[in-house]
C-alpha cells in the first residue's frame, strides 16, 4: 500500500456523479463514482492505495474502509436486473467521456462572457506636456472662458441627494446634476482620450481561495501556496496556527507550540457543549489554557457541501515568546480591505475579535511580496483567503506606476493635490422647470444584480488565452483590462415589479435590505449648466472639448444605476472665450455683452494632432486609433447591443470564468 490523496473532486449536479483524481506521488489516476464510493469530503484527504501492474489502481482504503465498487465483476441477468446492467454501462460510458475530456485540456474554450460593462484598454504610453505657468496671472497665449452645456436624459437618470437617499439630488429647491459628478465623468474621458496616467486606481491587494476552481491555474496557485506537494507527491500544510492578540495599536501572532489537528464535528460538539457554549459556525472555543477548538463557517469551499471537521489549535499564551511575530501595518490594512470576506457567514473577523478577548486562535502563512518584503496572511480557519503577491497598481504599465515629474493633460487640466490647483470649475447642471413633470412621482425599486468585482480576474485582467484552465490571475505578470465603462441600454426593465419580493425584503433589518427605492428623472428631461476654465492651452482646451462633443451617435453615462441602463445623457455645448484685454480695460465688458461663441474644432484639431504625433500615429482622426474605437463603441447609444448581450451572467454560468470579448466584437441587435 502507498499513500495517496484525493484531488480535484467535482460534483455533477445534473448526473449526481463525482469525478476527480487520486494522486500517488507525482502521478494522478482518474476517479469516478461509478467505480468508487466517493464523497466531496474526501477532497484533499489522504488514503492508502494499492497500485497494480505499476499503472492501475487496485484497492483504495479511506479511514479504514475500502471504497472500491465491484461493478466490473462478471454478472448474469439472474444476478442483476437489466436496469442495473444498463446503469452500469452508462456509468462506464460517462467515465470514458470524462477521461477524454481531461486529456483535452486545450479544448476547454467557452463562449464569451456577458456583462453590463467592458473595458477601454489602458494606454501603455503617456503623452507628456509642460507644467502650467503661474496660476495667479492671465496669460496671452492661454485660453480663459466658459462652456455652456445643455443636457438631455436619454434614459432614466438618478443621482441621490446623499449616499442612501431615494430622492434625486436637490439643492435650493432645484433638481441638479452635481458639478462633482460631471467632473468625475469628464476626468475619466480626458484620461482615456489624452493618453494620460490612470490616476485613480485602488492600490489594494486582493485575496483568493480557489481549491476547486475550474481554472486550474488559480487552483494550483492556491494549493502550492497552502498545501504544496513534496518531492514524493505528498501534501504538506504550509499554513501554521497560533493565537492573535493586540497590544496598543500593534497586532502580534504567537505561533502554536505544535501543529494544529483536525477533529470530527461529532467529537468537537460534545466538548463545546460541556463548556456550556452553543456550537456556532463560524466560531472558536477555549477548551483550556493551551487548547482551542476552531469551527469553520457554514459554507464549504467546494459545491456547498457540509464540512465534517473542526480544528484543534494548540496555544502558547506567552506574550514574551521568542517566536513572537508582529504583523506589519500593510498586513493589517490588506486584511481590513478584503471586502469579499463575510465575517458574519464564512469566518470571524479576527481583528474585531481581539477587541472582545485577549487571545484569538488563527491560521497564518509567511510569504514575500514582489518587493521582497516579509509578509503574513492570516485567517480564521485552515483554508483561509490568501493575499495575492501583487497589488492592483502593479498590474498597470510601468509609466503609470512611476511617481515622477511627468505631467499629462488630464492632470494639467484637473489639477493634482499638493502640487497645483485645477483650472476647471464645473457648476451644477440645473433642471429646466418645464422638465419637472419628468420627476418620478412614486418610488421604484432597483432590481438586485449580482455584480462581479475585481477578484474576477477573467474579466478584469487581460486574457490572451481563453482556455479556462490557463487564465491569468493576479500573481501573474499581466495588465489590467483598462478603464471600466458601462454599455448603454434601452432604459427598460431596470426596476423590480414583484411586490411580494419587495415587501418580504422590507421586513428585514434595514442594514440587510437588498432592494433600493429611488425616484429617478425620466428620459426627455433637460438640464443647463456651465463649465468655467482659466489659462488652458489650446491642446488642453481641445482635450476637454473632444470628450464633451462626442460623435453624433454617442452619449455620456452618469449617475447611479449604470449597470441597469440608467444615466445615458446627450450633451450639447457652446464655447465662449474671454477677451482678456477688453476685460481688464472695461470692468463691465463681460457683464454688458456675452462673448461670441467660438468654434471648438480649432482646439480639438490641435489636441488630436499633439496626441497623434506623440504616438507616431497617422490614422487621420484620434477616433480611428484602435483604443479610441473601443471607447466610441462603448459610448455608442444609437447602435447599442441588445440588453440581453449586456446583462450580468447567472451564478452557475459565472463560475465557468468566461472571458469578456473585445467590445468591437459584441454583436449589434
Amino acid at each position: 500500500m502507498e499513500k495517496g490523496i484525493f484531488v480535484g473532486l467535482n460534483l455533477s449536479k445534473k448526473k449526481g456523479t463525482i469525478s476527480g483524481h487520486l494522486q500517488v506521488k507525482s502521478k494522478k489516476y482518474d476517479l469516478h463514482s461509478s467505480n468508487f464510493i466517493l464523497t466531496m469530503e474526501m477532497n484533499n484527504q489522504e488514503c492508502n492505495v494499492e497500485i497494480v501492474n505499476g499503472n492501475k489502481i487496485g484497492s483504495v482504503i479511506f479511514k479504514g474502509t475500502e471504497i472500491n465498487k465491484e461493478i466490473n465483476k462478471p454478472v448474469t441477468t439472474n444476478q442483476k436486473s437489466m436496469y442495473e446492467i444498463k446503469k452500469e454501462i452508462e456509468l462506464k460510458e460517462r467515465k470514458q467521456e470524462l477521461l477524454e475530456q481531461n486529456n483535452k485540456s486545450d479544448s476547454l474554450y467557452l463562449d464569451p462572457a456577458n456583462a453590463p460593462y467592458n473595458f477601454v484598454p489602458v494606454n501603455k504610453d503617456i503623452v507628456e506636456i509642460e507644467k502650467p505657468k503661474d496660476f495667479d496671472t492671465y496669460h496671452d497665449d492661454k485660453n480663459t472662458g466658459y462652456i455652456d452645456l445643455e443636457i438631455e436624459t436619454k434614459t432614466p437618470l438618478f443621482i441621490g441627494d446623499n449616499e442612501n437617499s431615494p430622492e434625486f439630488y436637490n439643492k435650493g429647491g432645484q433638481y441638479r446634476i452635481p458639478g462633482s459628478s460631471m467632473r468625475g465623468m469628464l476626468r475619466n474621458l480626458v484620461e482615456i482620450a489624452s493618453y494620460s496616467r490612470m490616476e485613480f486606481v485602488d492600490d489594494t491587494r486582493l485575496f483568493y481561495r480557489s481549491f476547486s476552481d475550474k481554472c486550474h491555474a488559480i487552483r494550483d496557485e492556491y494549493k502550492n501556496n497552502m498545501i504544496p506537494d513534496d518531492t514524493e507527491g505528498n501534501s504538506m500544510n504550509q499554513m501554521k496556527s497560533g493565537v492573535l492578540y493586540k497590544c496598543g495599536l500593534d497586532y502580534f501572532i504567537i505561533p502554536s507550540p505544535k501543529p494544529f489537528e483536525s477533529i470530527d464535528k461529532k467529537e468537537s460538539k460534545p466538548i463545546i457543549s460541556k463548556l456550556r457554549e452553543q456550537y456556532r459556525e463560524p466560531g472558536y472555543y477555549k477548551v483550556n489554557e493551551n487548547k482551542y477548538i476552531v469551527v469553520p463557517g457554514k459554507k464549504f469551499w467546494q459545491r456547498n457541501q457540509k464540512k465534517m471537521y473542526d480544528y484543534i489549535v494548540w496555544a502558547d499564551l506567552d506574550k514574551n515568546s521568542p517566536k513572537l511575530k508582529q504583523l506589519s501595518e500593510r498586513d493589517i490594512d490588506d486584511y481590513r480591505e478584503d471586502k469579499n470576506r463575510s465575517a458574519e457567514y464564512y469566518a470571524k473577523d479576527l481583528l474585531k475579535e481581539t477587541q472582545k478577548t485577549t487571545f484569538v486562535p488563527c491560521f497564518y502563512v509567511d510569504w514575500k511580496d514582489k518587493d521582497g518584503n516579509n509578509r503574513i496572511s492570516f485567517g480564521h480557519t485552515k483554508l483561509f483567503r490568501l493575499a495575492y503577491y501583487k497589488t492592483i497598481c502593479q498590474h498597470l504599465p510601468k509609466p503609470h506606476q512611476n511617481e515622477d515629474n511627468l505631467l499629462d493633460i488630464a492632470t494639467a487640466i484637473f489639477g493634482k493635490e499638493e502640487k497645483f490647483p485645477t483650472r476647471l470649475f464645473i457648476e451644477d447642471m440645473i433642471m429646466n422647470r418645464d422638465s419637472y413633470d419628468k420627476v418620478s412621482k412614486n418610488f421604484k425599486y432597483l432590481k438586485i444584480l449580482g455584480s462581479p468585482n475585481p477578484t474576477s480576474f477573467q474579466l478584469y485582467l487581460e486574457q490572451s488565452n481563453k482556455n479556462i484552465r490557463k487564465l491569468k490571475h493576479y500573481n501573474d505578470d499581466v495588465l489590467i483590462n483598462g478603464y471600466k465603462m458601462y454599455w448603454h441600454k434601452s432604459g427598460e426593465n431596470w426596476f423590480e415589479t414583484d411586490n411580494e419580493l419587495i415587501l418580504k425584503d422590507q421586513k428585514k433589518e434595514i442594514s440587510k435590505q437588498l432592494y433600493q427605492a429611488i425616484k429617478p428623472i425620466d428620459e426627455g428631461a433637460t438640464f443647463k449648466g456651465r463649465i468655467r476654465f482659466e489659462n488652458l492651452t489650446d491642446e488642453e482646451l481641445g482635450a476637454l472639448m473632444f470628450v464633451i462633443n462626442l460623435p453624433n451617435e454617442c452619449c455620456h453615462k452618469i449617475g447611479k444605476g449604470k449597470p441597469y441602463g440608467l444615466g445615458s445623457i446627450k450633451i450639447k455645448s457652446q464655447l465662449h472665450l474671454s477677451d482678456r484685454k477688453k476685460r481688464y480695460s472695461d470692468f463691465f465688458a463681460e457683464l454688458n455683452e456675452v462673448p461670441a461663441p467660438s468654434d471648438p474644432s480649432k482646439f480639438t484639431s490641435i489636441f488630436e494632432k499633439l496626441v497623434m504625433e506623440k504616438l507616431n500615429e497617422t490614422s487621420g482622426s484620434l477616433w480611428n486609433i484602435d483604443r479610441l474605437k473601443v471607447l466610441k463603441r462603448l459610448l455608442d447609444f444609437d447602435n447599442k447591443p441588445n440588453d440581453l448581450k449586456t446583462k450580468y451572467m447567472e451564478l452557475d454560468t459565472f463560475k465557468n470564468r468566461q472571458v469578456l470579448p473585445n467590445p468591437l466584437e459584441v454583436k449589434l441587435p
